[in-house]
C-alpha cells in the first residue's frame, strides 16, 4: 500500500471493482449466454418452461458451487421467467445486476472490520478528513 493512503480507500476501491464486475459485466455476459442464446435456442425444440428449467440448471452448474445449486437454480428460473414474459434481455440483466450488487454490498458492509471503520468515522468526524 502507498504511504499515507488509508486502508479504507483500498477497501472502497475493491468494493467498487467487485460491484462493477459482478453487478454489471457478469449479468450482461451471463444473461446474454443463458437467456439470450441458450434459452432461445432450446425453445425451438422444447416448451418454454422446459427451456427455462434447462437454462437455469446449466446456469447453476456453471457457477461451480454445488452447495448453492438450489439457490442458483431458483435465481436462474427467475431470470428465465422474466425473459420469457418480457422478451427483453434487459429485464433479467437488471434483476441479475441488482441481485449481485446487493449481495456484494451486503457482504462488504456486514464484515466486522467495515462496521468498525464506519462506526469509528461516525463517532469521530475529525478522522473523516
Amino acid at each position: 500500500m502507498a504511504a499515507g493512503v488509508p486502508a479504507s480507500f483500498y477497501a472502497c476501491c475493491c468494493t467498487a471493482y467487485l460491484v462493477g464486475i459482478t453487478g454489471f459485466l457478469a449479468p450482461v455476459l451471463e444473461e446474454t449466454v443463458f437467456r439470450g442464446f441458450l434459452m432461445v435456442a432450446l425453445t425451438k425444440w422444447v416448451p418454454t418452461p422446459v427451456s427455462i428449467a434447462i437454462s437455469a440448471a446449466i446456469f447453476s452448474a456453471a457457477h461451480l458451487t454445488p452447495g448453492q445449486f438450489p439457490q442458483l437454480f431458483i435465481l436462474g428460473t427467475t431470470f428465465g421467467v422474466s425473459y420469457a414474459q418480457t422478451h427483453n434481455l434487459l429485464t433479467p440483466i437488471t434483476i441479475h445486476a441488482l441481485w449481485n450488487s446487493g449481495v456484494i454490498l451486503l457482504l462488504t458492509f456486514l464484515q466486522p472490520s467495515t462496521i468498525r471503520t464506519v462506526t469509528m468515522f461516525m463517532e469521530d468526524p475529525v478522522r473523516r478528513m
